[in-house]
């Protein structure tokens, strides 16, 4: 029988898309499709036809999957931990959380306890920061010298 004593009340909830939305504007579109006009050319002529056609198939996909609009997953948190739609992380697994600023977005990152799993990613969106950050002291320490992976800064540099 559940009661209302058995169901965990959430600190905190909102949405947010799960990666932030780049901009891309016309220098980003011809640069790529140069890249991508001179790997062909160069795979043609070295005669590679399969690394031609993954290339093909890369940028397809590619061009597909950022067609559509960015999905948004709503974020919960609660004294047990958080939950993004159907993943949650427990404070246990928990080693800390810190925030990355971007161009028009903030992300919060939770660390895994686990390296192999990788952190918790997640959107702010139009939550306030300091209502995130004085939730979450209360259960894991704020990880004020995490800075972002390499390849992520080039990920997001290149807008990909």
């Amino acid at each position: 029988m559940n009661t209302s004593s058995d169901t965990p009340t959430p600190l905190l909830c909102w949405k947010a898309n799960i990666y932030p939305k780049h901009k891309r504007g016309i220098v980003w579109i011809v640069t790529m499709l140069s890249i991508i006009a001179l790997l062909v050319l160069y795979s043609v002529l070295a005669g590679s036809w399969s690394f031609t056609t993954v290339i093909v198939m890369f940028a397809a996909v590619y061009w597909f999957i950022h067609q559509k609009a960015v999905d948004e997953r709503e974020i919960t948190i609660f004294e047990e931990g958080v939950v993004i739609e159907k993943k949650a992380m427990i404070w246990e697994d928990c080693t800390g959380f810190w925030f990355l600023e971007g161009p028009g977005y903030h992300e919060l990152h939770l660390e895994h306890s686990k390296k192999v799993i990788g952190d918790f990613v997640i959107q702010t969106g139009s939550q306030n920061i300091e209502d995130i950050r004085s939730t979450l002291t209360k259960f894991v320490p704020e990880l004020e010298d995490r800075k972002e992976a390499r390849i992520n800064t080039l990920a997001r540099i290149c807008k990909i």
